[in-house]
This record gives C-alpha cells, structure tokens and sequence, in this order.
C-alpha cells in the first residue's frame, strides 16, 4: 500500500485560514488578522483561534472624518383654512 505524507508549516496553515475567512464573505482589507494555533492534549487535537481587528489607527481617522451634525427641525406651523362660502365643487 502507498503512503502520502503532506507537511505543513504554520504559515501556510495561516495562509489557508485567513483565506478561509475571506472566501466566507468577511472583508478583511485594512484589518489586522491574528491567528494562533493551539496544539491539545490526546483527541483535542488541534485548533486556531482567529482574531480579526481594525487598526487603532484607522479608526481614529475615521472617527476625525466622521461629523454628524445633531439639529432638530422645527415644526411646520399648520394653521386651518375657512372655506369661502362661494366655494364647491362645481366652481373651484
């Protein structure tokens, strides 16, 4: 019987994780991506935590460029309208 034997090293574990994540749909541009690999004990085997974070840094900027501008409307004053007495339908 024939044997295959595949080695691979932590980059290219994380390599494949982080492309994992993005292939799901999350958008990872500008954002810092962490992945630790934890080897357990017996049947735990292993597993990889992966944190996805957005820059201090960037989210400073963000917020120096975001201005939200806080007023409140005024009311509309609505005043009722007597109708003129020569007014109905067949003459407007």
């Amino acid at each position: 019987m024939a044997k295959l034997s595949i080695t691979v090293d932590a980059e290219a574990i994380r390599d494949a994780l982080v492309a994992y994540v993005a292939a799901q749909g999350l958008s990872l541009k500008g954002k810092d991506v962490d992945v630790s690999i934890t080897a357990g004990r017996g049947s735990n085997g292993f597993s990889a935590n992966i944190d996805i974070s957005t820059p201090t840094a960037q989210i400073q900027s963000i917020a120096q460029n975001t201005y939200v501008e806080d007023t409140v409307e005024e009311e509309e004053q609505v005043t009722a309208e007597e109708p003129s007495d020569d007014t109905n339908i067949f003459n407007r």
